[in-house]
C-alpha cells in the first residue's frame, strides 16, 4: 500500500509540474505574442507544426507554442522533484516539494520581468538578436 501511495504522488507530483510549466509557457506566449505578433507568425508557427494544426486564431497557436515549447521542461522538473521526494522523511516532503514548487514558479516570473524591463531599455530591433532569425 505504500508504495502505491508513493508511486501515485510521484505521478501527481510530474503531472503537476508538466500542467504548471504548460500554462506557464501559454501565458509568457500570449504576452511575447503581444509585443511581438510577427515572430509568431513569420517564425514560430512554421517552425513547431502549430502553424498546420488548422487554428484560425494566432492568439491560439501563440499558446499551443507555448505549451509546446515547455511541457518537456515541467516534465524535467516533475522527475526531479519526484526522485527528491522519494528521498525526503515522510513527514517533511510533502511541504519540501509544494515549496520547491513555489520557488521555482516565482524565480521563473521574476526572470521573465527581468527580460521584460529589459527589453524596455534594450529593445529587440535594436540588439540585433533577430537577425539570425529574419534570414532563415
Amino acid at each position: 500500500m505504500k508504495v502505491i501511495f508513493k508511486l501515485l504522488s510521484v505521478l501527481i507530483i510530474t503531472l503537476s509540474a508538466v500542467i504548471i510549466a504548460s500554462l506557464f509557457g501559454a501565458a509568457h506566449n500570449q504576452i511575447s505574442f503581444t509585443v511581438s505578433d510577427e515572430f509568431f507568425s513569420a517564425y514560430l508557427s512554421g517552425h513547431t507544426g502549430v502553424g498546420y494544426w488548422g487554428f484560425t486564431s494566432p492568439r491560439t497557436e501563440a499558446a499551443l507554442i507555448g505549451v509546446v515549447g515547455s511541457w518537456w521542461v515541467g516534465l524535467i522538473t516533475g522527475i526531479i522533484y519526484s526522485l527528491i521526494f522519494l528521498l525526503l522523511k515522510e513527514k517533511i516532503r510533502y511541504t519540501h516539494i509544494f515549496n520547491a514548487f513555489v520557488i521555482n514558479i516565482a524565480a521563473t516570473l521574476a526572470a521573465s520581468c527581468i527580460g521584460f524591463l529589459l527589453e524596455s531599455f534594450i529593445p529587440w530591433n535594436k540588439s540585433n538578436v533577430m537577425d539570425g532569425f529574419w534570414n532563415q
